[in-house]
């Protein structure tokens, strides 16, 4: 179980679903840019940040997230459900 808000969840999984863009805060954590995502964060998310980190290492698709131009990529693609779409 996670301790992220209800709506960081919704957002994370909307953007591996269909590439959703997560808004300026999560696109750093996904961007691996941690510094920007302190930047952006509030209080109560810089106190979990390492949750953030940790549910996008160990719950997220391995190829949706760790760079600026991965994030950009799946987002125009669809997310997963665009990948699939492209197969067939």
């Amino acid at each position: 179980m996670s301790n992220l808000p209800e709506w960081a969840i919704e957002s994370l999984n909307e953007y591996v679903r269909i590439g959703r863009d997560t808004g300026d805060f999560l696109e750093a954590v996904l961007s691996n840019d941690l510094m920007d995502a302190f930047g952006r964060a509030d209080d109560f998310n810089r106190d979990i940040m390492f949750q953030y980190v940790s549910y996008v290492y160990n719950k997220m698709p391995i190829g949706c997230n760790g760079s600026r131009n991965i994030y950009k990529n799946w987002c125009e693609s669809g997310g997963i459900e665009g990948k699939r779409m492209s197969q067939l």
